[in-house]
């Protein structure tokens, strides 16, 4: 089992210093494809989709308000406050900006890999 993760993150690594990471793990927000997107299409969509063979461990939302000072930070996994969470996306207005940081990816084997995604969308 030790060999399999070790294995998995010598080929993650691999990956990742040949520029094939983008594709391989490739996460958004629902099915949202672009980074500028209306607040609609936002408030549509469910939760980060991640890699097939992965499960989201853990995840921080930024929530930067058009208009306002000050960024909301909002832990999405692994202890989602949907509460807070709604409440920022509710505020979304054009200008405005949402940054998913800190994902942590757990793969099958269990192994915690954190991809240098940044997950990213500007409220057009």
């Amino acid at each position: 089992m030790r060999f399999e993760k070790f294995l998995i993150l010598l080929i993650t690594s691999f990956l990742l210093k040949n520029g094939i990471s983008q594709d391989l793990f490739k996460i958004t927000y629902g099915n949202l494809d672009s980074i500028r997107v209306t607040a609609a299409q936002f408030k549509t969509q469910k939760e980060l989709i991640v890699p097939n063979g992965f499960h989201l461990d853990s995840a921080i939302a930024y929530f930067s308000i058009a208009g306002q000072t000050g960024v909301g930070k909002v832990e999405y996994r692994p202890n989602y406050d949907s509460t807070r969470f709604n409440k920022y996306v509710d505020l979304l207005i054009p200008g405005s900006s949402i940054i998913f940081d800190n994902i942590r990816l757990r793969s099958r084997e269990d192994a915690i890999f954190q991809p240098h995604n940044t997950v990213r969308y500007i409220i057009k």
